[in-house]
Parts: structure tokens; C-alpha cells; sequence
């Protein structure tokens, strides 16, 4: 199960960071918005890309354009996380952070103003690439959860809390208890760690109040950590991980480009 919560973990984490990936080419080569028949207009992602303010937030779904500024105060993940991706394609990300996509697809709606214009409505090889990667992780079972391994790594852990607490108690107050339940504790906060970063993700369980619940216990009473701060800080690290830019003159990448990575949390 760690094996399988490592390799869930890995594959969100790439396919957020290779959304940012795209280069905007033609930046001034501007066209008006087309109108089709469905009286939705066609939006290149130059001109999208025009509107990365908090004042005037658009984002790219699935080849569809959206207005979320009015959003922006009312996303439950914070205001931040979507100007991470203000003017940009924000598919794969979205993708890697709902779970309910239904529900949140409700929300969509009122803000959905236009679409892509279809020559530049496909993503780049590699992020379809990963599409298709996770479309056969799901189809193969590795993001269901077995909720009793998570019982019983939450057992196990107080299981060691209190057995530092007994060695103590039991043999008294000399070099090798303290050594003893340090070792004890520094495994059961190790593994509270992994744990509540689990339940932070919402991916435990199917009820997210549960999740979030949970995850108060473990960070909150066990290690003593606010959960709000970590859910903040940690969804900003998995939404923006790296971004890929090129800069003349500074590194030279095997296909002869010159590249340089910036790395952000």
C-alpha cells in the first residue's frame, strides 16, 4: 500500500508540474474571438493569457476557457492555487486535485465565457501521454484505497506512543529507557507524518469531512502541527512544483535548446 500511495503521489505530482511546461509562442500575433455557432467564442491561449490578475483570472479546462475571478475568494483550496495557473492550461492540475469532478463540473458552469480555437485546442504528446498513464493506473485499481491498512497504521501508531510512554514508566529514569522511547517516538512521529499527509490529500476515504477530521487528529493532536497551515502550504508545493522555461544562453539540453528549471514550493 506505501508502494502504491508513493507512486499515486508521483504521478499527480508530474502531471501538475508538466502543464506548465508550455511555451507561449506568437504572443503578439492577437486575433479577435470567434464567434461558432454554439455563440461561444474561440479564444487563442495568447489572449487567454492576457488575463492573470486576481481581478481578471481565466483559465484553460480541458480546452475550455473559463472566468473565475468571482471564484477566486470562494475556492476551497485557496485563491492562490488557481492564480498559480491565471492565464494558463490548468487541465492536468485540475484533474490531479478533484476527486468528485461531477460536483466541481457544477461549479464550472456559470463561469464557462468561451473555448479554445481548434489549433490549439490539443495538448502536448507528453502530458496526453500522462493522461493515459493515470487513465490505466485508474482502470487498473491503484488509486483505490483499502481504508483497514490506514485503521491499522493509525493503531500501530499509538501503539508506539504508548510504548515509549511505558518504557519509561516501567524501567524508570536511566540512559537506556530515554534512548529507548526516543527511538519509539521518533518512528511513531515518522509514520503520524506520512499518515496525516495521507488523510491531507482527501484520499483515504470517500467522505471528505472524514479526511479532514482525521487529519486534525494526526497533525493536529499527535505531532502538534496546524492542519490548516500544512494543507496550504503542501497543496501549493504539489500545484506548482518546477517549472520548465528556456533562457538563451544558459544551458544546453540534448536537443540543442537552451533550458533552465526554476524550482518553486
Amino acid at each position: 500500500m506505501i508502494a502504491e500511495r508513493d507512486l499515486r503521489a508521483c504521478v499527480n505530482r508530474c502531471i501538475s508540474a508538466l502543464s506548465l511546461g508550455r511555451r507561449e509562442e506568437g504572443a503578439d500575433t492577437m486575433s479577435p474571438p470567434q464567434v461558432p455557432e454554439d455563440g461561444l467564442p474561440s479564444y487563442t491561449r495568447e489572449e487567454v493569457a492576457q488575463h492573470k490578475k486576481s481581478t481578471d483570472c481565466w483559465v484553460i479546462l480541458h480546452g475550455q476557457v473559463y472566468d473565475v475571478t468571482k471564484w477566486l475568494g470562494k475556492h476551497p483550496g485557496g485563491a492562490r492555487l488557481i492564480m498559480h495557473y491565471a492565464g494558463q492550461d490548468a487541465t492536468l492540475a485540475w484533474t490531479s486535485f478533484h476527486h468528485n469532478k461531477a460536483m466541481v463540473r457544477k461549479y464550472l458552469a456559470q463561469y464557462h465565457i468561451g473555448k479554445i480555437c481548434p489549433e490549439q485546442k490539443e495538448l502536448q504528446p507528453i502530458e496526453k501521454d500522462f493522461l493515459t498513464l493515470r487513465d490505466k493506473m485508474e482502470a487498473k485499481g491503484f488509486f483505490k484505497t483499502n481504508p483497514l491498512f490506514f485503521v491499522a497504521h493509525f493503531l500501530h501508531i499509538v501503539l508506539f506512543c504508548f510504548a515509549a510512554w511505558g518504557t519509561l514508566w516501567y524501567y524508570g529514569n536511566n540512559w537506556i529507557t530515554w534512548l529507548a522511547a526516543a527511538a519509539l517516538t521518533t518512528v511513531s512521529q515518522a509514520q503520524a507524518g506520512w499518515l496525516q499527509h495521507d488523510f491531507g490529500h482527501h484520499t483515504v476515504f470517500d467522505v471528505i469531512n472524514l479526511n479532514r477530521a482525521l487529519h486534525h487528529v494526526v497533525i493536529g493532536l499527535m505531532k502538534g502541527v496546524s492542519s490548516f497551515w500544512w494543507n496550504y502550504r503542501h497543496y501549493q508545493h504539489h500545484a506548482k512544483p518546477n517549472v520548465v522555461s528556456t533562457v538563451e544562453g544558459y544551458l544546453r539540453s540534448s536537443t540543442g535548446e537552451h533550458t533552465i528549471l526554476h524550482f518553486s514550493n
